[in-house]
């Protein structure tokens, strides 16, 4: 195999890489994308159901979370146990 037949399998092999990168690309945007959507409708739903409940019940369940809050998380910084990532709107136009 000379020089060549060398430089082009090389090539040829990094085309393939890079087709394989942006597909992968694309479907962590789709993943991202839907855990996204997901993400709001519970948001939705957790709205929803709070204007649903007695303002009683609403004022208690904050008091209590409040509570469990301060209890759990003193300071400012979540407990070292809890890692955190940054979050970052997904680009569009991918591709």
């Amino acid at each position: 195999m000379g020089a060549f037949e060398n430089i082009e399998g090389a090539v040829q092999m990094i085309r393939d890489m890079t087709t394989q990168i942006a597909t992968a690309t694309e479907e962590q945007h789709l993943v991202t994308e839907e855990i996204n959507r997901n993400v709001v409708a519970i948001n939705e739903r957790s709205v929803r159901c709070r204007a649903r409940q007695p303002k009683s019940s609403v004022t208690h369940m904050s008091s209590a979370n409040s509570a469990a809050h301060s209890s759990s998380w003193s300071g400012t910084s979540a407990p070292s146990s809890v890692q955190t990532a940054p979050v970052k709107a997904p680009s569009k136009g991918l591709g």
